[in-house]
């Protein structure tokens, strides 16, 4: 499955909010299909030790999309990572409506077993 997964990206102009210093952000294309709607988002990683790549942009989009779907609201997925929700609510929300916009995308262009099989080559090549 991820070898049939169009991946391309590129540093983006948009340096900010990076987790740390020392990561860099990147505009990101994945289209799966001759007729998939491509999904582009960001990505971040630290480029002393590595560049963006297909399995690695996968499990974390999938990361986000199996977050969203197990939490039913915001403040549900605030005790799933331990914020107080109250406290941290704009940052939650905002975790909230990247999540769901992933999960949204990947649901579109894959199906369940799709996903599935997804996380099995990723797993199966860590």
């Amino acid at each position: 499955m991820l070898n049939q997964i169009a991946f391309v990206y590129e540093e983006s102009e948009n340096q900010t909010d990076l987790f740390t210093p020392y990561h860099t952000k990147f505009d990101c294309v994945i289209k799966y299909g001759t007729n998939g709607k491509p999904f582009k988002f960001t990505y971040q990683c630290n480029t002393d030790h590595m560049t963006p790549n297909i399995n690695d942009v996968m499990d974390s989009l999938l990361l986000d999309t199996y977050a969203y779907d197990n939490c039913a609201t915001p403040a549900e997925m605030a005790d799933e990572f331990g914020y107080d929700y109250y406290e941290d609510k704009n940052k939650i929300n905002k975790m909230w409506d990247a999540c769901k916009r992933t999960a949204n995308a990947l649901h579109e262009m894959f199906s369940d077993d799709e996903l599935s099989e997804i996380e099995r080559e990723i797993n199966e090549e860590s």
